[in-house]
């Protein structure tokens, strides 16, 4: 496998199995391109309930296609996080983490194609707004801040409704 190890598949399995006891479940975010390091480890462990989060940002980051999300294993996609990053993908990984970390942007406001990859998700998975952006929102004062971040998320939602379609 590509840099899954026996032993990370047998803690991912185990984890689901005490997730499920608890009634949660176990969710791998892809912190890169939907690497095919996730991917493996999500199928090795064989356990229908291990989901992908999905995140925009590093979607976008890693020059992410629809030919990646193609070849995620059906159902698996649990979650979406909602986030941006600059039009002009940053070339060190220092300056990746350094936006992750405290630079995110509302889902719109940079270079992640939302209109395009939000229609090839599952609709009845959740989206929650992952801006971690601590200097704008200081500068902003935390409820205008959240409230932005719901407006763009609900603009860019809005954007890329499939017809027929509801999103939950």
């Amino acid at each position: 496998m590509f840099g899954t190890s026996q032993g990370t598949v047998d803690q991912t399995r185990e984890r689901e199995r005490e997730a499920c006891r608890r009634r949660l479940r176990e969710l791998r975010e892809q912190s890169a391109r939907i690497d095919q390091e996730v991917t493996e480890l999500v199928r090795a462990a064989a356990r229908p309930e291990v989901g992908i989060l999905f995140d925009m940002l590093h979607f976008h980051s890693t020059h992410g296609t629809a030919a990646d999300l193609a070849a995620l294993p059906p159902g698996r996609l649990a979650y979406v996080h909602m986030d941006d990053g600059p039009r002009e993908v940053p070339a060190t990984v220092d300056e990746l983490r350094r936006i992750a970390r405290e630079a995110r942007l509302f889902p719109g406001e940079g270079g992640a194609d939302f209109a395009g990859i939000l229609p090839l998700l599952p609709a009845n998975i959740p989206y929650a707004v992952e801006v971690v952006n601590p200097a704008r929102a200081r500068e902003m004062g935390p409820d205008a801040y959240a409230q932005l971040g719901r407006e763009m998320t609900e603009r860019c939602l809005r954007a890329s409704e499939r017809p027929g379609v509801a999103r939950t």
